[in-house]
């Protein structure tokens, strides 16, 4: 389609521009695009949705400036979302590409038409919980490692007691001390 922004990039933030949110942390990412090198018509404005790709997670809708070509959005760490751009030019304000339901739809249904930007993507994780799942294997091996150390040590020790430790144990105590 003539009407399809170009070059859209949702990028990450930098790791120290997280915050809390309701006990929860999020992220905010910037999506950028540029318009498209011939409309159909005078670009009127843009409009963003974007949404968890699933039923029953929140979706938020923006109109954006027909000279606006970036705008920041607060998203969950480790979610996948479906992003869709959608330029409004006199053709698609007159429904001439006959995709106003589709729009209107649910944010998981599929761009069949074209007429429309649509990208779902799976945001970043918290550098914490990245961590802890990178070292997972490796506190893993450690965990089994001195686990095992332990037992052998025991092993070891109950071995030597009852092989030197108790011979002293035999002598037997006696009031006289030249007994033997």
């Amino acid at each position: 389609s003539r009407d399809l922004v170009r070059n859209v990039q949702v990028v990450a933030p930098i790791e120290d521009s997280h915050h809390l949110t309701a006990n929860t942390k999020s992220f905010t990412y910037k999506i950028s695009w540029e318009e498209p090198l011939e409309p159909n018509g005078l670009i009127y404005f843009y409009i963003i949705y974007i949404g968890q790709n699933s039923n029953n997670g929140p979706k938020e809708e923006r109109c954006i400036g027909h000279d606006v070509y970036s705008t920041n959005v607060t998203l969950l760490p480790r979610t996948t979302y479906c992003l869709r751009i959608i330029t409004y030019t006199i053709a698609r304000l007159n429904n001439e590409y006959g995709d106003k339901d589709q729009i209107n739809g649910e944010q998981s249904s599929f761009n069949s038409t074209n007429l429309f930007f649509e990208l779902i993507f799976t945001t970043k994780d918290l550098p914490s919980n990245e961590l802890t799942r990178q070292n997972r294997l490796l506190a893993f091996i450690l965990i089994v490692g001195l686990t095992t150390l332990l037992l052998l040590f025991l092993i070891g020790a109950l071995l030597y007691y009852y092989k030197y430790g108790r011979s002293d144990m035999k002598a037997s105590i006696s009031k006289n001390p030249n007994y033997g």
